[in-house]
């Protein structure tokens, strides 16, 4: 597993070019409809991460990476061995690589009202958030927020990982999950794979 993350600031003029001249039309257009100048700048250097990336460690020209979509909607890259998610926060970008099936999810470690946890928890997580009775309220409390935040992306990197799209956070348990956790720069990333398969006896 291998995972990085760059500023969208890093983006020079002709990274930006380039991964827009190699992005199918539809793709491009995509990338070029959001009104946000942050979520533009954020799709092309993603996809610039991924395939620069995948073009270095399987030692072929970026111009060969085909990136396809799942009929679930996950990215892939074609005919590749190596699997990726990409997560944005902010003015940040990370990228995740592994030979299996992998999720990534990344957020900037802020103030939060926490009535979203509610959305996000299950009753169990819940109680051990608060240590006691939910406070359904704004906070700034680091260590709540890093509790919260630990479960929030897990349960986001999972839902990339098995490619399904996020539908009900609550109906995962972050206990089962097995993310690992990294803290840089003012933000959280969280990484899950998917379990090894056990080797067949020879």
């Amino acid at each position: 597993m291998d995972w990085f993350k760059r500023r969208i600031d890093t983006l020079t003029p002709d990274e930006y070019d380039r991964c827009l001249a190699l992005m199918p039309a539809g793709r491009r257009a995509q990338a070029e409809r959001h009104l946000r100048p942050q979520n533009r700048l954020a799709t092309v250097l993603g996809e610039w991460m991924v395939k620069t990336a995948l073009a270095e460690r399987c030692r072929i020209p970026v111009e060969e990476i085909r990136l396809e979509r799942t009929g679930q909607g996950k990215p892939y890259a074609a005919g590749l061995p190596l699997h990726f998610s990409v997560s944005h926060s902010g003015d940040w970008v990370a990228v995740a690589l592994d030979r299996r099936p992998i999720g990534i999810d990344i957020e900037m470690l802020r103030p939060l009202d926490l009535r979203i946890a509610k959305r996000v928890c299950t009753q169990t997580e819940l109680r051990l958030l608060f240590d006691g009775p939910p406070l359904f309220a704004p906070t700034a409390d680091p260590l709540l927020l890093r509790r919260f935040f630990e479960i929030w992306t897990a349960k986001e990197a999972f839902f990339k990982q098995i490619g399904t799209g996020i539908t009900d956070l609550q109906a995962v348990s972050y206990e089962k999950l097995r993310p690992l956790h990294f803290y840089e720069d003012g933000l959280i990333l969280t990484v899950i794979t998917a379990p090894e398969e056990p080797r067949r006896a020879p």
